[in-house]
Parts: structure tokens; C-alpha cells; sequence
């Protein structure tokens, strides 16, 4: 009776290890990242293509359809500019894990362009035109992979955006919607890490590299 009772009590006691082992285990497996991760803050400075120099038809170009008076009425009498240059987009990346694969944050980003005015009616130059750009955007991110070194990722970016220059006497101040969609993106390094990520968006439009740092 008692080798029967003590039977019974081993098999209750595989049945409950049974059912508690793979919760310690995701218990465990938790606690692994925490180990492998000792934080949950990141900060990373980034360097992208800028977009809204075309996009936005704030610097259109001179070529040669523009030369002799082509276009509708509105290209003809538009000023269009020659050498046109522009900063890379700056930003500045705060990401705070709620949970292992997601996340919230902002992004701050920066940029510059400016172009030598052409009139293309009289033949004759036009003002200088400068614009500097400033993007706050809060930001969503998904991470699809997660291990000791990478990160693979997603993440969404939805703000504004404020443009502030000068074009001759015209002072140029302007509020608009910034959005950037990230649908693939990587990282590599624990503590300090690489990135690279392709970006489609108002702010960001191509590629971004970044480097960044883990607490």
C-alpha cells in the first residue's frame, strides 16, 4: 500500500513538474534577456538620404525643358534653381522596451538645403533660397528577431515637422506632417551597436546608418 501511494506521488510529481517546467522555462527564458540585457533605454544617432528637396518641390531644378519658356504657364514663370545642396538628415533616436519585442520613442531629426534662384522669363538670377528643417516624431517599433548581438526590426514614426528660411527678402516658416515607415532594419552589438535600416517617409527617404548605445 505504501509503495502504491508513494507511486501515485511520483507520478503527481512528473504531472506537476510537467506543467510547471515550461512556464520557469519562459520564466527563465525572460530572465536570460534580462541577463543578456540589462536595460531597457537606448539612444543611437543616425545619418539618412533626405527626400524633400524633390518631394517637395521646394527646389525644382533648371534643365533644359525648363530653358526658352516650355511647361504650363505656372513652370514659366517659376523660379527654379541651379546648384542646389543639401545635409544628410540628422537625427537623434531615444527607444524605451516595454516588452521584449516592443518598444516606444521618439526621433529628433535635423536637415538643410539651399539653392542658387534662376528666372527663367528674364534669363537672369534669382534669390538665394535656404531652408532648415526640425522633425519631433513619437515612434512605434516592433522587433521581429531578437538574440544575444541582433536585433531585426520594423518601426513607424508619425510627427511634424517645422521648416524655417529665408528666400530674398521672404522669411519662410512652415508646420507640417513628418512620417517615416521602417519595414526592415538591423542592428548589431550588445552594449554599442551598428545599424542600417531602409526607410520610406517625409523625412528619411532610402537608406539611414546609425551607431548607438545600450543602458
Amino acid at each position: 500500500m505504501n509503495t502504491f501511494a508513494f507511486s501515485r506521488f511520483r507520478i503527481r510529481l512528473v504531472l506537476a513538474l510537467g506543467i510547471l517546467l515550461p512556464g520557469s522555462g519562459f520564466l527563465a527564458a525572460q530572465t536570460r534577456f534580462g541577463a543578456e540585457l540589462p536595460f531597457r533605454q537606448e539612444i543611437s544617432f543616425g545619418v539618412g538620404t533626405l527626400p524633400f528637396v524633390s518631394s517637395f518641390g521646394e527646389f525644382p531644378l533648371l534643365d533644359n525643358q525648363n530653358v526658352g519658356g516650355m511647361g504650363d504657364l505656372y513652370d514659366v514663370y517659376r523660379t527654379r534653381y541651379t546648384d542646389v545642396s543639401f545635409l544628410p538628415v540628422l537625427s537623434l533616436n531615444y527607444r524605451y522596451a516595454l516588452a521584449e519585442r516592443i518598444s516606444i520613442g521618439v526621433n529628433l531629426s535635423a536637415t538643410r538645403a539651399w539653392g542658387k534662384g534662376y528666372n527663367v522669363v528674364s534669363g537672369t538670377d534669382a534669390a538665394k533660397k535656404e531652408i532648415t528643417a526640425f522633425y519631433l516624431m513619437p515612434q512605434f517599433r516592433y522587433d521581429y528577431l531578437v538574440s544575444r548581438n541582433w536585433h531585426l526590426f520594423g518601426h513607424v514614426d508619425l510627427g511634424a515637422g517645422y521648416w524655417t528660411g529665408q528666400e530674398d527678402a521672404e522669411k519662410i516658416s512652415k508646420v507640417l506632417f513628418a512620417g517615416e515607415l521602417v519595414p526592415i532594419g538591423a542592428t548589431f552589438g550588445r552594449r554599442f551597436f551598428g545599424g542600417a535600416e531602409l526607410v520610406v517617409g517625409t523625412v528619411t527617404y532610402g537608406f539611414r546608418g546609425s551607431i548607438g548605445y545600450r543602458f
